[in-house]
């Protein structure tokens, strides 16, 4: 039932770090975010070809706690010799603008999809618009 309750928040626990040295490992990297609380999941990312690391990775706690005891120290830390960027792994790159605290003006701004009338042999494509008051 743990695991079960770990992978259906495990979203809202991760964070992305940023600024990784070459000479990075899965393990070192487990180990060093292992202080702040149990990991459910903790990546290197590699490039598919050379191997190695792209500079970067993501670490999902199992805890609240866990998340936001790593989030505390602010977006820079030190591992090993080396400062890295940690932020809030939420796709947004730590900024949170949600549509609900946007001016009136912003919602204007936002682009609507409309279809395109196809060409002979061709399929629809999509283009953002603008949207109108």
């Amino acid at each position: 039932a743990t695991s079960i309750q770990c992978d259906r928040f495990s979203s809202m626990n991760k964070v992305f770090v940023g600024g990784l040295a070459p000479d990075v490992t899965e393990e070192s990297f487990h180990q060093h975010f292992e202080q702040f609380g149990e990991i459910v999941d903790s990546v290197v990312m590699k490039d598919r070809n050379t191997g190695r690391t792209k500079g970067f990775g993501f670490v999902t706690f199992a805890s609240q706690e866990s998340y936001h005891r790593v989030l505390e120290p602010g977006e820079d830390q030190m591992m090993g010799n080396k400062q890295v960027s940690i932020k809030p792994a939420d796709g947004l790159g730590g900024k949170h603008q949600s549509s609900q605290h946007m001016t009136p003006q912003q919602h204007q701004m936002i682009p609507a999809p409309q279809m395109l009338q196809p060409q002979i042999g061709q399929s629809p494509l999509m283009q953002p618009q603008m949207m109108q008051p």
